[in-house]
Order: structure tokens, then sequence, then C-alpha cells
């Protein structure tokens, strides 16, 4: 079943069908093990580099056991919402973290993204996700562009040229990458990861 994962060479609906009952290496019980990801994330990219009030609206697109939006409050961040194609995954994150206040929305990204309206999000932020969306739902990044109001930042492999694909125009809103670098200390196979900081340009075309 593992191959089925592939959104390059399978179709739409088999790789949809994987994730929402994943290999036993892509269990929520195995992302809920990689703390140090979240706290990369939040300590070194949302507070540290970006300073990201803790009153942002934010989305994380593929959020599984709800790890990183756990990490976020208890960071102070308030306003939380996570997209979650596996039931088993949302189940898991109720047993794990019990006071999780987050929004957490069962169903694929393809079904969600468009009943958010424009600019919604002050953040919007993806952790090895993007790379398994189906050449069909390519779409979905320009989805993105257009409910981030501030920042997009993307943790993925580089088998797709993000960087063009977000400083792409869309409408009237313009992002510029302000950040590209490895995410050596906290991933396996790191030359595989790269962390990209988008961020929307104050001179968008009206």
């Amino acid at each position: 079943m593992k191959y089925k994962s592939n959104p390059y060479r399978n179709k739409l609906e088999d790789v949809q069908e994987f994730w929402k009952s994943p290999d036993e290496a892509n269990e929520p019980r195995e992302y809920y093990k990689y703390i140090e990801r979240s706290e990369y994330l939040v300590n070194d990219i949302f507070i540290e580099k970006l300073g990201i009030n803790c009153k942002s609206r934010i989305l994380e697109i593929g959020c599984n056991c709800g790890r990183n939006l756990n990490y976020l409050e208890m960071k102070g961040y308030e306003d939380l919402t996570g997209i979650e194609i596996s039931k088993n995954a949302v189940e898991f994150s109720k047993r794990a973290y019990l006071n999780l206040n987050a929004n957490i929305i069962n169903n694929s990204v393809e079904n969600t993204i468009k009943k958010f309206n424009t600019g919604y999000f002050n953040v919007v932020f993806t952790m090895a996700v993007l790379m398994h969306i189906h050449n069909e739902s390519s779409w979905v990044f320009e989805e993105i562009k257009r409910i981030a109001s501030e920042h997009i930042i993307i943790i993925e492999d580089n088998k797709r040229p993000y960087k063009d694909i977000f400083t792409r125009k869309f409408s009237n809103r313009i992002f510029l990458q302000i950040d590209e670098h490895k995410t050596n200390k906290y991933f396996e196979c790191a030359d595989k990861y790269t962390t990209r900081i988008f961020e929307r340009s104050v001179f968008d075309y009206v």
C-alpha cells in the first residue's frame, strides 16, 4: 500500500486513501514523538525570527496528531486551526492533548481550503505535507496564498519549485521569500527538507 502515497505517479483518490489510513511509519504515534520539530518551528521561526503575535490566526495544513498546534498553544498562541485527513490522527490528538483548544478539521485540504475567506489566516504553515499534494491538486498552492494575509511557512522537500510557486502573483497578492535554509538538526535525511518563509509584500498590486 505504501506506493500509493506517491503524488506524482498515482491517482488522486489512491493518495488520499493512503493518508486516511497511512502505513506504520506515518501513524500519529510516530509524529507524536518528534517534539524537537515543534520546538524548532515555534521557537526558532515563529518567535525568534518572525515575532508572530500570539493573537494571530494560524492554520496548519496536515496537522496529523496536533503536535505542532499543541506546542503553539503551550507558547501562548490562541487562535489555531488544523486540517487533517486521517480520522485516526484526529482521534489520537484528542487522547494525547486533552487540553488542546485548536479547531482540527477532519477532511482533505481539497475539500476544506476554499471555504476560508480571503486573508482569513495571518499565518499558514506546513511540515512535510505539500510534498504529498497530488499534481491534480496543485491549485491548493494558490489557495494558500489567497487565505494567508501575512506569512506562509513551509518545511518541505525540494521536488517542487516552491519559491517560484509562492512568489508568483496571485490576484492582487504578492509574497516574497524572505528566508530559505536546511533543517539539519531536526529531521532525518536533513538534505531532503528545506524551510522556506514567505511574507506578503506591502506592494501588492491593486
